[in-house]
């Protein structure tokens, strides 16, 4: 009511809080019941948690929104979201462009090939995975950059190659 709105499309649980995450869980499954969420699901979980959930509703979450990145893939935790019908989006895809940590010399052929920039083909690889990749930016050029990357699909091989960037950055 206080937003002013007839529902919400997504809500997620923000962090598996210990100790209080069926709880939280139960409380969001009455809300999508009364036809005020559409979506409901979680963010910053691990599969343990979610598992957690399903054991105790037998209800899947439909969102989790995570960081991943080619240095930090999450690769078991996407193909279990994926196996379970549990969309995995990633929030800040570009975040480690930003922060200089990703190899961009790796990944200078792909771009090279696809006449990208590296932030399109890290978007592209999110998609090529799986992944809904939602970028941040105030910038109009790069916002118009970062939806022009549905013209193009990475190669298995290219995919494997980003990937084994990974040494599970944020895990350590």
């Amino acid at each position: 009511r206080e937003l002013n709105t007839e529902y919400l499309d997504s809500l997620l649980i923000h962090y598996p809080f210990p100790g209080y995450i069926v709880d939280i869980w139960k409380v969001f499954l009455n809300l999508k019941s009364e036809g005020l969420v559409r979506y409901i699901g979680v963010s910053n979980f691990h599969i343990k948690h979610i598992d957690e959930l399903i054991k105790a509703t037998r209800v899947r979450p439909e969102i989790n929104e995570c960081y991943a990145s080619p240095i930090g893939c999450k690769q078991e935790l996407v193909d279990y979201c994926s196996s379970i019908g549990c969309l995995f989006v990633t929030y800040s895809p570009l975040m480690d462009i930003a922060a200089n940590r990703i190899p961009q010399e790796a990944i200078l052929p792909i771009m090279s090939k696809y006449k990208k920039s590296l932030a399109q083909v890290i978007l592209r690889w999110n998609i090529d995975r799986g992944c809904l990749p939602l970028p941040k930016t105030k910038n109009p050029q790069r916002l118009a950059e970062n939806f022009d990357v549905f013209d193009f699909e990475l190669e298995s091989d290219e995919v494997a190659l980003i990937s084994s960037l990974n040494y599970d950055y944020q895990n350590r």
